[in-house]
């Protein structure tokens, strides 16, 4: 199975360290411009034959700081963001796990959502561990799931998922491979992950808006089962990763 990470630069609406006000208005053209490269870049990858893609977390975000303004503009579940996944996904014959916010009865959820290569939405998994503000506006999932596929069982998790003991739930549930959109990756909890639970791990990083990504956090990795990383991103910008894996 060739998997391509999509990694993108965040813009304004990340913006965490310093948030202010934006109006809904710019709100909007903003995760719509954040939308339209992430996919650009995803038909790069189709066109280079892989069999899934994977996006960062959140891609239509919109914005902090996290209240209701920001809750009011947050796009429909199967609203144009999942149409236009939906439409690269059939047009090349490919799988997408894509990151995306999502209004569902009243209530917002950050979800993995899973593309056939039909275009077909086949799976949405809602993050269960929230972390930090998204506990003021997210619902969370309530249950980790896997999903059959040509290659094996896939677990979509989502960013702090994986800091709370989701990996081990994954291979209980006897996933071969865990795909995760995320914002905070860490191969120093992610490479033991991988090797103690003998899964692969296909993690979409995400460049912070105000810098680069540093420190204990890692670029987009795409890790075996035995802990090696065999593709990794750049720290500082958009790139497309991609290896075989399984």
């Amino acid at each position: 199975m060739k998997i391509s990470l999509l990694q993108t630069k965040q813009n304004l609406l990340y913006d965490f360290e310093h948030p202010s006000y934006i109006p809904p208005k710019i709100r909007m053209e903003l995760a719509s411009e954040n939308v339209l490269r992430t996919v650009q870049m995803a038909e790069c990858a189709a066109k280079d034959r892989c069999d899934y893609i994977i996006t960062t977390e959140a891609v239509n975000f919109t914005g902090v700081p996290m209240d209701i303004e920001t809750f009011n503009v947050v796009e429909p579940f199967g609203g144009w963001s999942f149409e236009l996944f939906s439409g690269i996904a059939k047009k090349y014959a490919v799988n997408i796990c894509a990151g995306l916010y999502n209004a569902r009865y009243g209530m917002v959820y950050n979800s993995a959502v899973m593309f056939d290569r039909g275009g077909c939405i086949e799976m949405v998994y809602d993050k269960v561990n929230l972390a930090g503000d998204e506990n003021k506006m997210i619902t969370p999932g309530k249950e980790y799931m896997v999903i059959d596929s040509e290659f094996g069982k896939i677990a979509p998790l989502v960013c702090w998922d994986m800091q709370c003991g989701a990996a081990e739930q994954a291979a209980r549930m006897n996933a071969d491979v865990i795909f995760c959109p995320t914002w905070g990756w860490e191969n120093g909890y992610g490479i033991p992950c991988a090797a103690d639970n003998e899964v692969c791990i296909a993690a979409a990083m995400a460049v912070p808006y105000n810098g680069s990504i540093s420190g204990a956090r890692s670029p987009s990795e795409i890790i075996d089962r035995q802990g090696n990383i065999i593709a990794v991103g750049s720290r500082t910008d958009d790139c497309i990763i991609s290896a075989e894996l399984i």
